[in-house]
């Protein structure tokens, strides 16, 4: 298997586990407060990181500098700081198979954001792939009537797509001299250390029931990212966003099949175009 088809095969792995680390983050979300959800997250998820970057480097140190503890650090807090926080909220008070595709629309901003700073090539190929994208996207965005509704939520799913686009540009940048499993134990250090702060001033209370799925979703979260940036770092993040991609059907699968959630045949269109899409990045990747 040769490098971008391994890097191919890590992404679509890791969006396929990611994406069941948001549904069960979301059953989290409907049972406790989205702050208590992402400290929990980040927080149970660090310690099972850590070990992964022991077995990985052999070593009980970080053996990273100052500065650039600090730049993953920010990366941490932009992405599943203020991020996270935003897109569960969203996911709390928004049907879940309305609010992802719009939040994991941050392919299409990643591969503007890749062409313009980091000088990658564009392609006719890619520009139909980002075509199919678009329109999947817009598809897949429900308009049934029984659909759980809240006014503000698209719009605040765009912010946290052009945030995380711009994280993915950062990870694209730094994280080729960091082992993986070390980058992502620094993101979650400093995501747990953001949500934190703001626990006293939530007046609610954590459920038995929120804390297992917040640690299912931690569990889960560590090999899914990892894999994730594994995939970063053997692709262009031209050709690493539109196969990213897969995460929107795989999340809204999920939400038909476990959280019941009722979409129309157009959002299968959709589905099937963010697909055809990543597979058409996937084939000029690995060629």
């Amino acid at each position: 298997m040769s490098g971008a088809v391994a890097a191919i095969f890590f992404t679509v792995a890791g969006c396929f586990i990611v994406s069941f680390s948001q549904l069960t983050g979301k059953m989290a979300a409907d049972r406790i407060h989205p702050v208590f959800v992402c400290g929990l997250r980040f927080g149970l998820a660090a310690p099972v990181c850590y070990l992964a970057g022991v077995w990985e480097t052999g070593s009980w140190g970080l053996d990273m500098p100052l500065r650039l503890f600090v730049i993953i650090g920010g990366i941490g807090v932009l992405a599943w700081g203020a991020g996270a926080l935003l897109f569960y909220t969203l996911m709390a008070r928004d049907s879940m198979h309305r609010v992802s595709p719009v939040c994991n629309s941050v392919s299409i901003w990643t591969v503007a954001l890749a062409i313009v700073f980091l000088g990658e090539p564009f392609f006719p190929a890619l520009g139909v792939a980002l075509a199919l994208l678009l329109f999947g996207i817009v598809l897949m965005s429900p308009s049934h009537a029984g659909t759980q509704r809240w006014k503000p939520a698209l719009p605040l799913a765009l912010l946290v797509a052009l945030m995380w686009a711009v994280n993915l540009i950062l990870t694209k940048l730094f994280v080729a001299d960091v082992p993986r499993s070390t980058f992502v134990f620094v993101k979650m250090l400093w995501a747990t250390g953001f949500h934190t702060l703001f626990f006293p001033a939530i007046r609610s209370r954590i459920t038995r029931g929120g804390f297992w799925f917040c640690a299912v979703s931690a569990v889960l979260l560590v090999p899914g990212d990892i894999l994730l940036m594994m995939g970063v770092n053997g692709l262009p993040a031209s050709i690493f966003s539109p196969v990213y991609a897969t995460i929107i059907p795989f999340s809204f699968i999920l939400s038909v099949f476990i959280l019941k959630e009722r979409p129309v045949t157009r959002n299968w269109i959709g589905m099937a175009m963010i697909f055809l899409a990543a597979a058409i990045c996937g084939y000029y990747g690995a060629s």
